[in-house]
């Protein structure tokens, strides 16, 4: 039966007359023979999927069945035809018929060109119509997408993918508006949602495009973004582009007042010391965002800074980075302290050399009356010694004095002698 089908295809693509394709087609209405044309028609692609199309609402309800498994096989060739006949409004029923074929057809096979139209060149004159059949096609894939388990979902992720993989590039700023009108209904809102925070966490490198459309996708993102900001799980860089995405969004009071207390301690995540850790610069990292997120967002207006500034302690590091915001420039007047603190400097070694001067002076002052005291000292001890002689010898004459004056003793031989 294989080379039978192949032989059929070989002649139907040399058939100009498309009579065999004719014959073909007519042979699904006979049930002995039915599966062996199914074969040959889905081997012949796009080129059976322009007649076989037309069968998908047959009255043979065999035939139509037929026709639905074909086109279903034939997969992407004929999502063309499919849209035609989604189109069609006059007949509900071929329109039925077409979209359960659409929904038939696995992901795996029509993503790419999907996503191929919706990014389709629009200086093509059928632009327009790719990127309708496109938004249309991928909205109700979604949405049916939708009702089955995370992990067996593929479209969203294919989209996802795509535009990580384009980047700023137009053709992925399509595909972001088509997420966009993806998420009108809360469901797929949902879906998108779990899809891109997969995303974030499978490139948490590389995810401006991404946290771009988090933005466009309002506060609704807000308690997710949290989940992955508090994960312990979460790398440095995407904890940081989460940051700036809170601190951009319109987002609850207790999240303006989480990023605030990013904002806050900037002043404890000195990394210009030597002896900074990894651990001041990753949450300088996250502050710095905080705070551009704030200023750009409009959260952090001149009013608003100007309230922080009159509520910080003075001095203290939040005074003087709200100050700063505010356009006050310290460097004049460190630099004018710095100059006062060098005249004061100047004045101070002036008088300290006055000072030592006039010590040194006191100093051989001291020395010279040291000396003199010295010098005096010795005198007053030769006068003392003079003196004490003085006393000796006057004490001798007194005693002599005193003898002479006593009576003479009779019958004494005794006589004076000079001492």
């Amino acid at each position: 039966l294989p080379d039978v089908s192949e032989a059929l295809v070989r002649l139907v693509r040399n058939d100009q007359s498309k009579e065999t394709l004719d014959e073909l087609v007519r042979t699904l209405y006979i049930r002995e023979r039915r599966y062996g044309a199914q074969m040959t028609l889905v081997e012949l692609g796009e080129d059976a999927a322009s007649r076989v199309i037309e069968l998908i609402n047959d009255k043979d309800r065999a035939v139509a069945q037929a026709a639905h498994e074909i086109l279903v096989l034939i997969g992407e060739p004929a999502l063309p035809y499919l849209w035609v006949a989604y189109g069609d409004s006059s007949n509900l029923e071929r329109r039925n018929a077409a979209l359960n074929i659409f929904r038939d057809i696995p992901t795996r096979l029509i993503k790419d060109t999907l996503i191929s139209y919706l990014t389709f060149d629009p200086s093509q004159s059928e632009a327009s119509e790719k990127v309708s059949m496109a938004l249309s096609l991928l909205l109700v894939r979604v949405r049916d997408e939708a009702t089955l388990a995370l992990s067996e979902q593929e479209m969203v992720p294919a989209l996802l993918d795509y535009v990580q993989a384009q980047g700023e590039k137009r053709s992925s700023m399509r595909a972001i508006a088509s997420l966009l009108i993806l998420t009108t209904s809360s469901a797929t809102k949902a879906g998108v949602m779990k899809h891109i925070v997969r995303q974030l966490y499978k490139y948490p490198q590389d995810q401006g495009v991404l946290m771009h459309l988090l933005l466009l996708l309002g506060s609704e993102v807000e308690r997710d973004l949290l989940n992955i900001l508090h994960s312990t799980n979460t790398p440095l860089e995407l904890r940081a582009e989460v940051i700036s995405t809170l601190s951009l969004l319109d987002a609850s009071p207790a999240v303006s007042d989480e990023m605030s207390d990013y904002v806050s301690s900037l002043g404890s995540h000195d990394v210009t010391d030597a002896q900074s850790n990894t651990l001041n610069r990753e949450d300088l990292v996250l502050s710095l965002r905080a705070l551009g997120g704030l200023l750009a967002s409009g959260q952090y207006d001149i009013q608003r800074l100007i309230d922080l500034r009159r509520q910080s302690d003075d001095g203290s590091p939040e005074h003087e980075l709200y100050s700063v915001l505010l356009g006050v420039r310290y460097n004049p007047l460190v630099r004018e302290i710095a100059d006062e603190l060098e005249n004061e400097r100047e004045a101070r070694q002036e008088e300290k050399e006055q000072n030592q001067k006039h010590i040194d002076e006191l100093k051989e002052e001291i020395s010279r009356m040291l000396s003199k005291y010295t010098s005096r000292e010795s005198q007053i001890g030769q006068i003392l010694e003079e003196n004490q002689r003085l006393k000796s010898r006057i004490s001798f004459l007194e005693q002599q004095i005193l003898r002479l004056q006593r009576p003479p003793l009779q019958n004494s031989n005794t006589k004076l002698t000079k001492p």
